[in-house]
């Protein structure tokens, strides 16, 4: 998964093992041109989207994620991938634990972080 990079800064969009429920996060880091060893990430993850429609596993009791491969509908948002197609921002993700394909746009406001616009109300 590659970052989202301006400048002197690169966000990240990830999942973590064992959350409960598991949900896209992001974080973000400075990279000093001259010091690309020395960066510090955000010291809290921010969320960025979690399990809200039944297809995601909303309506399944929250557990604690595991390594590999999902094999039961799950409340569980996996997999984030990143890209841009024709000037706008999109990821990719898996849903239910791995039982579907989401996709968002992300939209960027200026000194804020990306949020996903899925079209939910």
């Amino acid at each position: 998964l590659g970052p989202l990079s301006s400048g002197d800064q690169a966000t990240y969009f990830f999942t973590m093992k064992e959350h409960s429920p598991n949900r896209i996060l992001l974080s973000s880091v400075d990279l000093e041109p001259d010091c690309w060893f020395c960066y510090e990430p955000e010291k809290v993850p921010e969320e960025v989207l979690r399990a809200e429609e039944p297809w995601e596993g909303s309506a399944i009791e929250p557990k604690p994620s595991r390594n590999g491969p999902e094999y039961d509908m799950a409340n569980a948002l996996r997999d984030p991938y990143v890209f841009e197609d024709g000037g706008k921002l999109y990821f990719f993700y898996s849903g239910g634990g791995e039982s579907a394909i989401g996709i968002a746009q992300l939209t960027l406001a200026p000194n804020t972080s990306p949020s996903p616009d899925t079209g939910k109300q």
